[in-house]
């Protein structure tokens, strides 16, 4: 259970529990276990940081962490001083995921100023102050496309010469190149998606939309491929020309999968697969061989 109106250390926390596990904790204990005086555990407070906004909000847990600062003056001194250093700790690790947003961004620097600054931690809280200046710069001028590559693909085969006069047609080119182009007309938005998109289901439910914008982009990409694959069949007129431009996206597909890009692989495996195109008067024996299976 979450207790968020229970102040940390007024909750009577078990601290003799399983350190390897975090079953049944509520929020406060997953803090206190989070800035133990005993022991630190990265694997627990980058798995914890990274999943927080499954079960709580990010300003909900600065509350806390900012709780947890403050420790009563009975605590020993030196308690006291681990424990304020944990917590710095916790927020150096928050900050270098680059995975918090301006608000809370705004909210870590009102509290380092304000709580970190004034304490004996102050050498810290500026080496955190820059920390946060440093990765919002990073942010904000991160560019997608200067993200590296692990693998770039063999150059494709050289188009067809197009005349200028003509109208362009897409089988004027080769599969291949329109593969990539498209999975490049897709890799700024995937690099951009960040962990917290991905709890809660946020891009399903609509008062949650604003946690995943990269992922509903992805989501208008997959829609908007798989459409035009399909309106591209049924605008044939023609069945030898339905047949053709059917196996010419067969290629695409197989680029993809080839290319490792499952996202928009699946949305031409949908475009095929759309009744609309399952309700044309041709059959499958029309396709070749290759094409067909």
């Amino acid at each position: 259970e979450m207790t968020p109106s229970v102040n940390i250390w007024q909750e009577n926390i078990d601290q003799s529990k399983d350190s390897t596990s975090s079953a049944g904790y509520s929020l406060n204990a997953l803090v206190t276990k989070l800035t133990s005086d005993n022991y630190f555990d990265v694997d627990f407070t980058l798995a914890l940081l990274r999943t927080h906004e499954s079960f709580t909000t990010s300003e909900l847990l600065l509350s806390k962490l900012e709780e947890r600062f403050n420790v009563p003056d009975h605590i020993d001194p030196e308690k006291k001083k681990l424990i304020r250093f944990r917590v710095g700790t916790v927020l150096k690790n928050w900050i270098q995921l680059e995975d918090m947003s301006p608000s809370v961004a705004e909210l870590v620097v009102n509290f380092i100023d304000t709580s970190m600054k004034p304490s004996e931690l102050n050498s810290m809280a500026l080496r955190l102050l820059d920390l946060v200046s440093e990765t919002s710069k990073k942010v904000t001028n991160q560019s997608p496309a200067s993200t590296e590559r692990s693998q770039v693909a063999a150059p494709p085969s050289v188009p067809i010469k197009i005349n200028p006069n003509e109208t362009i047609y897409v089988m004027n080119f080769d599969p291949l190149e329109i593969a990539r182009q498209l999975c490049l007309s897709t890799f700024d938005t995937w690099s951009l998606i960040r962990p917290r998109e991905l709890f809660n289901l946020a891009w399903s439910k609509p008062k949650l939309h604003d946690r995943a914008p990269h992922i509903l982009r992805m989501i208008e990409k997959f829609n908007y491929v798989s459409n035009w694959v399909s309106c591209s069949i049924l605008s044939e007129e023609t069945l030898r020309n339905r047949t053709r431009l059917f196996e010419f996206h067969i290629k695409i597909a197989q680029c993809l999968a080839d290319l490792k890009n499952f996202h928009l692989l699946m949305a031409f495996v949908s475009g095929l697969n759309q009744s609309s195109v399952s309700r044309l008067k041709w059959k499958k024996s029309k396709l070749s061989k290759p094409s067909e299976r």
